[in-house]
């Protein structure tokens, strides 16, 4: 649970829709990590646990104007960002090198925690 609370603070930290893109990618993987193997179940009560306390950290800590930024880019704001930010490079590079490989991984099944290949 320490894990998912540090992964999810780290992401609010980088920006509110890294934030929310990440909150729903892992509840899409805990989801199939327990659809593939039901004997994990405590994933899911664990998962939403920890989200729940980054979100109330983050309602308590961070100021309102940080959550209208995530409005702003939702209307088309920062489209055609000039300058790369520390997310945005950060999201690419984690989609060049990272993701295709555990998706291969994922559909052939390879590895224990490979549920894509298991539905």
């Amino acid at each position: 649970m320490a894990l998912i609370v540090a992964l999810a603070a780290l992401n609010v930290l980088l920006s509110p829709e890294i934030a929310v893109a990440f909150v729903l990618g892992w509840i899409g993987y805990s989801t199939l990590v327990v659809i593939a193997d039901r004997s994990r179940w405590r994933l899911i009560p664990a998962s939403v646990a920890a989200l729940a306390i980054v979100a109330v950290a983050a309602h308590l800590l961070l100021p309102e104007a940080y959550y209208g930024s995530l409005l702003s880019f939702s209307q088309g704001a920062h489209n055609l960002p000039i300058l790369p930010a520390v997310h945005i490079l950060l999201y690419l590079l984690t989609l060049v090198l990272i993701v295709p490989p555990q998706l291969a991984a994922g559909w052939r099944g390879q590895t224990q925690d490979a549920p894509l290949g298991r539905i």
